[in-house]
């Protein structure tokens, strides 16, 4: 990733906005306790925001790491779809996100796999 100092110092601030989210745990956690909300249902809506947060960020941070490689083709996206950086953002995310869902409940179907070292690397954790 190269960036100048400036840059990277306002992408690492701009990244404590996810300190917010503490907010989302304290709210699960008095709706938890609220005895006017179904126990169950607050911890079946608390899962799938997890969960959903965890995809889109997998996703999102796999797609970084494609969009920063030097040679796009040598991607996991750029395999799947050559001229990647030309397509919709939709269809970028939704390719994403499709990648994210199949690693992470290891249904992987082996469309998209890693194509470099950095891929191969978050992949393995």
């Amino acid at each position: 990733f190269n960036y100048n100092g400036s840059e990277l110092g306002f992408r690492i601030l701009s990244m404590l906005r996810l300190w917010r989210l503490r907010r989302v745990s304290s709210l699960f956690a008095r709706l938890e306790k609220d005895i006017r909300f179904n126990y169950f249902w607050i911890r079946c809506t608390k899962l799938i925001s997890v969960t959903l947060f965890a995809v889109h960020c997998a996703g999102c941070f796999n797609y970084l790491i494609a969009d920063r490689y030097p040679n796009p083709r040598k991607t996991w996206i750029g395999a799947a779809y050559p001229n990647f950086k030309e397509a919709s953002l939709w269809n970028r995310y939704v390719t994403a996100l499709y990648w994210s869902i199949t690693t992470l409940t290891t249904t992987g179907y082996g469309d998209l796999t890693p194509q470099n070292t950095r891929e191969m690397l978050f992949d393995i954790f």
